[in-house]
């Protein structure tokens, strides 16, 4: 079984193109390399200090509620309080993959309205 580290993200209203703009410029100050698709809403990002790879997902919270919904009962969310969810996830499972992970999330919830729970291992 592989242990990865992940953090969710919930909006409490719909992710915007002004919101795509904002994360690309936090992961563009804090990342050594951004990639990202030609919508907005997926970036694959590179960390060289500590050798960290993550990814970064824009989805519809209502339509993943398998992989949502502990965090949305543990949040108190229904989807209908949080229409659109980031995801931030690298696959390693290391130490530096959870710091790494927590740093993104914590800058990225300073700029928009979001709920989360925090970077954490899953299995």
């Amino acid at each position: 079984m592989s242990i990865i580290v992940a953090s969710n993200l919930f909006l409490i209203r719909e992710f915007t193109t002004y919101d795509s703009s904002l994360v690309s410029r936090i992961l563009g100050t804090l990342c050594d390399d951004v990639k990202e698709t030609r919508k907005g809403r997926v970036w694959e990002v590179y960390l060289k200090t500590p050798d960290v790879g993550l990814t970064i997902r824009v989805q519809k919270t209502d339509g993943n509620l398998p992989e949502l919904e502990d965090d949305l009962i543990e949040l108190g969310l229904l989807p209908d309080n949080a229409p659109d969810c980031i995801s931030i996830v690298t696959s390693r499972g290391t130490e530096m993959d959870l710091k790494s992970c927590q740093m993104l999330t914590e800058s990225i919830t300073d700029g928009l309205e979001c709920l989360t729970l925090g970077a954490r291992f899953h299995s």
